[in-house]
């Protein structure tokens, strides 16, 4: 049930704003912070409604008088950068699809391996898979033989 609350807080927005825009009211940093409690604390106060409510009203105020003019709220409310929700999908930058191209002409993934001594470099095994050269590798070292790597 509306008792007028939002023509009410639409005029008192209205003048407390232009007091706000002239400098004689709510100045310094935290200014526009000071006329927005205020408006909201006249509201609960004149009306005996929550804060969630006077918070409603103030905003209804805020984008009717915008509506009108947004000049005259030039300076209140969160700038349109830092607002929420989801971020915007960007295309790919020159610089990642140049990464891109060179990651798909790269030279292919080696897939044959050797296994050699650590000791002299004598090949003990070739044309292995990666799974192949690894369990030998690990198989002399559990059996504490000479130690082996895999190229």
């Amino acid at each position: 049930m509306d008792k007028g609350i939002s023509q009410y807080a639409f005029k008192l927005f209205a003048e407390q704003n232009e007091l706000r825009r002239q400098g004689t009211e709510y100045t310094g940093a935290k200014g526009n912070t000071v006329f927005r409690k205020h408006i909201m604390a006249t509201l609960m106060e004149q009306f005996g409604i929550s804060l969630a409510s006077s918070s409603t009203h103030y905003n209804g105020a805020f984008k009717a008088l915008k509506k009108l003019d947004a000049d005259l709220v030039s300076s209140l409310g969160r700038p349109e950068d830092k607002k929420g929700g989801r971020k915007a999908k960007t295309a790919l930058t020159a610089k990642e699809l140049t990464q891109a191209a060179q990651q798909d002409t790269a030279e292919p993934v080696q897939t044959i391996f050797t296994v050699k001594k650590k000791s002299d470099g004598t090949v003990i095994a070739e044309g292995l898979s990666f799974e192949a050269a690894k369990t030998l590798v690990e198989k002399a070292a559990k059996a504490k033989k000479s130690k082996l790597y895999w190229v």
